[in-house]
């Protein structure tokens, strides 16, 4: 296998990991079900990921990697003014949660809520997904500064 076909089936990999985890859960994903979304075999998955921890840890870092062109590119492409962008991430979770009629939630709060007892190990990478998030929205109010009144302390409204 070529280094590009290789890097196409980790790809693979993670994305059908990253949808099924979205979809119904860590804990309710099975690695046939990865296999099967994937188109992949057995040997290519533990090939990469020896555990299903070394997969969720690849999801993870999927989110966090592709922050811009997955969620905020796409909203904000439309967008210049800076608190708008604010407020039209937001109105796209609405939408999204609408749409999917609250059967999904939010991706990475799903995955907090689900195995922070029970793996410590990806906490920090949980964590840094919810902090590009917040810095995402704070590098807004950033923008805006002229726009909103002195004092405003723009890193804790982005984390409110």
């Amino acid at each position: 296998m070529s280094p590009q076909e290789q890097a196409h089936t980790r790809e693979r990999l993670v994305i059908a990991a990253r949808d099924l985890f979205h979809q119904q859960g860590y804990n309710a994903t099975g690695i046939a079900q990865i296999l099967k979304q994937a188109g992949a075999n057995a040997g290519s998955l533990y090939y990469f990921f020896p555990t299903k921890e070394d997969l969720l840890r690849a999801v993870l870092e999927w989110y966090r990697d592709h922050i811009h062109e997955a969620l905020l590119d796409p909203i904000w492409t439309h967008v210049s003014d800076p608190i708008e962008r604010v407020f039209a991430l937001l109105n796209g979770y609405r939408l999204w949660l609408i749409e999917t009629e609250f059967v999904y939630g939010c991706p990475i709060g799903n995955l907090a809520l689900e195995l922070s007892a029970t793996h410590p190990a990806v906490r920090d990478l949980i964590a840094k997904n919810f902090s590009n998030w917040k810095d995402a929205v704070r590098e807004c109010f950033e923008d805006a500064k002229g726009k909103m009144p002195d004092g405003v302390d723009v890193a804790a409204l982005a984390s409110f």
